[in-house]
């Protein structure tokens, strides 16, 4: 069964992350007379492949088909609903999951929206039904080489379309019926309890999260520091809570046997009563994917008792991943899925190595609690080594503290705060005093805790976070095989190469690229309504504008840090930023907190600090692998506008120019005309997104570019492009790229002139992925 599972869940996966929409079309009836075919020539395990493909396929069809459609995109739309699950509060809105249910599907209305509340959002609790206005979009997200992907996101959870409330007197509160999502009211009954025994003290947060997996009283501090020390699973509510709620009623069934002869010669019955149990405690939890994990492998294991047959723990598993591919298909896409079965199978694969010499504990206490400390460091050393491939994968980095952060959290989560908490919950209705002080002492504990993480955290360079260069599939083969050699149970000869397998990994690269001198590669990256380009050559970077800043977040850190990681850049030559505006200067400061030794070229030096800095002024020009960089704006001494003052730069390589004017308005083009500073280029960034008040005919006239490029947010509500503008630039002859559209885009110039190398929404389009419009008629190569 170990076999089939895994052949089914990498079957389930390759076919949602590729770009296979084309297989949806096949009808049901197709996939179950494949499967009886299957059936009839190689066996039915081969016929539960099939059907399981044709469901995961069939499920992926009614997602994409239960989308918002255009024409009621940007519209206000009354809609009404449930709050299912607890909304997630942040500084800039109260975000939440609507469930419209099935009656908005005959309007058109996906089953499933996001919605973000602004500010003043009332207090909205699960089981609330609600009628609301809002204004809804498709599911979109940016689209970048690395960086989180919202539309996977939301595809996983069968969301719709995302949007927000509307500021109206129409929102008000609706008649709960009975069948609105019951779990959600007694989940949060429940946590307002909880809330209430604890009354705010230091650790209330995460004993919500452990008790019913409510995580929005946790601050952004408190994620960090979960992320440096490598402690997040601890909070995540998985197995051991699982177990911990079950074993007792598993326990009982001895001295239940004793009290009622009846029960004797029954062994299923301890099983039985913890699956229930478990089962109600798992939809108290939120049904994640590593509580259903547990759930399913508790049942396929009390199935076992019942039926006197031998209990193996990676059939059990393997029942587990087969059961959860056939409940949510999508759920093989998390990360969470590939580190909670993987991590199951490393403790599995831990508990049968029989072949390797256990020493016997010493006498004496304190050796003998050192003899243990030893032993759980191993098997953590033994997990984080097999959980390494995957963690790199999906975060492209290792916490260097986290062995030694969970050598002090597992144990205290494990014989501690776990026990307390849960068993605080348990009590806490039926006794109210003894409930509070177990709950009470478990936020104690987890503060204490805590605050122990912090200090390790603080002792070490940095965030404690070891990233390597990115080596592609390639590098993450290697680092499994490695893994799977360093974790080998049984005598495995020349074991210590594993090693040289990682010395690749490791060391990487010099940070240069394939070009060669007088080539050059830009790379316009998708970070919605703002800019941020990427401009490299064989040995040199440069970023030009860093995108938005938001109140959370920003563009730097969430765009263009990945892409430079996942290009393998590793020095930063300079930063260059057009003018303080916070669509193209909002991200600049996250980008010099991971590059310090990239020079600051313009922008605010008393905001930004950076370590090096000079001033923009035109007439600067100098020479990286023979492609000439020159700054045209602005003139030493001018007094111009914001947008008008922007720094504006033109690069010249062996296969043509690129011009990026920032967002110079049609007076400071003129005035570039007239002395003579524009000349025609290959690829141009229409200044101020395409705006009306940019891209005039002399621009046009000036620089006649082959292929020009709008760097929008999609749906934007100033609606750049100007359709005139874009209408303006294809009449001069231009190819017009959009990357609300297209996601970002990759040029590079050679010899042979200007080429579009990659497009994120054509040629790194996934099965969820909105799908890339064609792009005006043009000539350009690689733009087909």
């Amino acid at each position: 069964m170990p076999c089939l599972a895994v052949i089914a869940v990498a079957t389930a996966w390759l076919l949602q992350f590729f770009d296979t929409q084309w297989l949806l079309a096949w009808p049901a009836m197709a996939w179950c007379a494949g499967a009886l075919l299957a059936w009839h020539c190689l066996g039915g395990r081969a016929a539960l492949l099939v059907l399981l493909a044709g469901w995961t396929l069939c499920r992926a069809a009614w997602l994409i088909e239960d989308r918002l459609p255009g024409e009621l995109a940007g519209r206000d739309l009354l809609v009404s609903g449930v709050v299912c699950d607890f909304p997630r509060p942040d500084a800039e809105a109260l975000r939440l999951v609507f469930e419209t249910g099935t009656d908005a599907r005959s309007a058109g209305l996906p089953a499933r929206l996001h919605l973000s509340w602004y500010a003043p959002a009332p207090e909205l609790r699960p089981g609330e039904r609600w009628q609301l206005l809002v204004r809804l979009k498709p599911p979109h997200g940016l689209a970048n080489p690395g960086g989180f992907d919202f539309e996977q996101w939301l595809y996983q959870r069968g969301i719709g379309a995302s949007g927000y409330v509307r500021a109206s007197n129409l929102n008000r509160t609706l008649e709960a019926q009975v069948a609105d999502c019951p779990v959600g009211s007694l989940r949060a009954a429940l946590a307002g309890h909880i809330e209430a025994a604890l009354a705010g003290r230091p650790g209330s947060a995460y004993v919500l999260g452990l008790t019913v997996g409510v995580t929005t009283g946790l601050s952004a501090a408190d994620w960090e520091l979960m992320r440096r020390t490598g402690t997040t699973h601890l909070l995540a509510i998985s197995g051991f809570n699982i177990a911990l709620v079950a074993a007792p009623f598993v326990l009982l069934v001895p001295w239940a046997v004793r009290a009622w002869p009846y029960l004797a010669g029954r062994p299923g019955v301890g099983p039985a009563l913890a699956l229930v149990v478990a089962a109600l405690y798992s939809a108290l939890a939120g049904f994640g994917v590593s509580v259903l994990r547990a759930l399913l492998m508790l049942g396929v294991m009390a199935v076992l008792v019942w039926r006197r047959r031998p209990v193996d723990g990676f059939d059990a598993l393997a029942a587990a991943a087969l059961l959860v591919l056939a409940v949510d298909p999508p759920a093989v896409l998390a990360a969470g899925f590939w580190l909670s079965f993987v991590g199951v199978a490393w403790l599995l694969v831990a508990a049968t190595r029989r072949s390797w010499p256990v020493a016997a504990p010493p006498p004496g206490p304190a050796r003998r609690a050192m003899h243990a400390a030893a032993g759980l460091l191993r098997l953590q050393l033994l997990l984080g080594v097999g959980l390494a491939p995957l963690t790199l994968a999906y975060f492209q980095q290792l916490s260097l503290v986290a062995p030694l952060a969970n050598l002090l959290a597992v144990p205290a989560f494990s014989f501690a705060i776990m026990p307390l908490a849960l068993g605080g919950a348990a009590l806490l209705l039926p006794l109210p005093a003894l409930g509070t002080l177990l709950l009470r002492l478990a936020a104690a504990a987890v503060a204490a805790l805590m605050e122990l993480l912090v200090r390790l955290a603080d002792g070490f360079a940095g965030d404690g976070a070891w990233q390597p260069p990115p080596s592609g599939a390639v590098g993450l083969g290697l680092c499994v095989v490695a893994a799977a050699m360093l974790a080998w149970w049984r005598p495995l000869p020349l074991r210590s190469l594993a090693v040289v397998l990682l010395l690749p990994v490791i060391l990487g690269g010099n940070g240069s690229s394939d070009l060669q001198p007088g080539q050059l590669r830009v790379t316009v990256m998708d970070v919605g309504q703002g800019l941020a380009v990427l401009l490299r050559t064989a040995n040199h970077a440069l970023v030009y504008d860093a995108g938005p800043a938001y109140r959370m977040r920003d563009a730097g850190g969430s765009v263009v840090v990945p892409v430079l990681r996942t290009a393998g850049i590793r020095r930063l030559d300079a930063l260059l930023v057009s003018h303080d505006d916070l669509d193209h200067a909002g991200g600049a400061a996250a980008v010099l907190r991971a590059h310090p030794e990239a020079v600051l070229i313009g922008g605010s030096t008393a905001r930004l600090q950076p370590a090096w800095s000079r001033p923009c002024v035109a007439g600067e020009e100098w020479w990286w692998d023979g492609v000439r960089f020159r700054i045209l704006n602005p003139p030493p001494g001018a007094w111009l506008s914001d947008n008008d003052g922007s720094c504006v730069l033109r690069v010249d390589s062996d296969g043509g120019g690129v011009l990026l004017p920032g967002d110079v308005q049609r007076r400071q083009e003129e005035s570039l005309v007239a002395r003579g500073l524009l000349a025609p280029v290959e690829l141009l960034l229409a200044p101020h997104h395409g705006s009306r008040s940019s891209s005039g005919p002399a621009l046009v006239a000036a620089t006649r570019p082959r292929a020009v490029v709008f760097s929008t947010g999609y749906m934007n509500r100033w609606g750049f492009p100007a359709a005139v503008v874009r209408d303006r630039w294809e009449r001069a002859g231009a190819c017009t790229f959009n990357t609300a559209a297209a996601g970002a885009l990759v040029f590079e110039f050679d010899r042979q002139g200007l080429h579009l190398v990659y497009a994120a929404r054509r040629d790194g389009a996934r099965l969820w992925t909105m799908p890339m419009p064609r792009a005006s008629p043009c000539r350009l190569p690689g733009s087909a």
